[in-house]
């Protein structure tokens, strides 16, 4: 129902519309994968701070 009712909008919607809509859901999903990164490597200690403390 959900798939159906986005189709359905996504096809009102003015080709420009839609373009500007894929750009900022793409733009949202590369900060969730920055965030989602970088608290990886936190969790991991690969911060680049312990890096340059190792490095000393």
């Amino acid at each position: 129902m959900i798939a159906t009712s986005t189709v359905k909008f996504a096809r009102e919607l003015d080709p420009n519309d839609v373009q500007h809509l894929k750009s900022d859901m793409t733009r949202s999903r590369v900060r969730l994968e920055i965030q989602i990164e970088t608290k990886v490597k936190i969790v991991n200690g690969e911060d680049e701070e312990s890096k340059s403390r190792d490095q000393k």
